[in-house]
């Protein structure tokens, strides 16, 4: 994971693209008409509205795997469904609850986000890739206060060994070992960690495995 800072909810005037009309109000619309609770089980999905919006807001960079999602991705709620419908069933329809990710973590991810970081609270020097079996692990500044959470997010979403994630990484430093430093600099937009770990390894003069 790497840092995001939150953007402003889209408007006509800042993205031609009135989140409050499209989203918002259009939630808001249905929870209304919308009372019994049975009938709540999937809310509607005004939100996929915003998609490109939300895309642009995380650099096509999924929020929890920092590499760039290169199909559709997916509107992530921070905080879900399944545990707001009773409570706060608005959040569905608010841009702040919004992450961009790659539909198999937010599969994994589904309802247990009180045990996951939010890419929003997550610091820039959290996380290190390792060269060349292509784990994310934790490093030691994740503050005490954020590591279990940041163990669980690691496990639950897959983000260390998932396969597809390993075979990702593993093929952009492959591509990197051919081509060299524009390579590198495609890598800060594409696989921002693993551009980091290279960089750090030739920062300190040593061998790339």
């Amino acid at each position: 994971m790497i840092p995001f800072l939150p953007q402003p909810e889209p408007t006509i005037e800042n993205a031609n693209f009135d989140f409050n009309a499209e989203v918002r109000q259009k939630g808001a619309n249905w929870l209304r008409n919308t009372p019994d609770a049975q009938t709540r089980k999937r809310p509607q999905p005004c939100w996929s509205a915003c998609l490109p919006h939300l895309r642009r807001a995380f650099r096509n960079l999924c929020g929890y795997a920092a590499m760039r999602i290169e199909s559709k991705g997916t509107v992530d709620h921070f905080q879900s469904w399944a545990r707001t419908k009773d409570t706060r069933p608005e959040l569905a329809y608010e841009w702040t609850n919004y992450r961009f990710c790659s539909a198999s973590i937010n599969t994994l991810k589904n309802k247990f986000d009180e045990d996951v970081l939010d890419p929003f609270e997550v610091q820039d020097d959290w996380f290190t890739v390792t060269l060349p079996d292509m784990q994310l692990l934790l490093t030691d500044t994740v503050p005490a206060t954020h590591r279990a959470r940041a163990e669980t997010t690691i496990t639950r979403l897959q983000l260390s060994h998932g396969e597809d994630l390993v075979e990702f990484r593993r093929a952009w430093y492959d591509q990197y070992k051919e081509g060299g430093e524009p390579i590198l600099n495609m890598m800060d937009e594409w696989a921002p960690l693993v551009a980091r770990a290279i960089r750090e390894k030739l920062a300190a003069g040593e061998p790339l495995p």
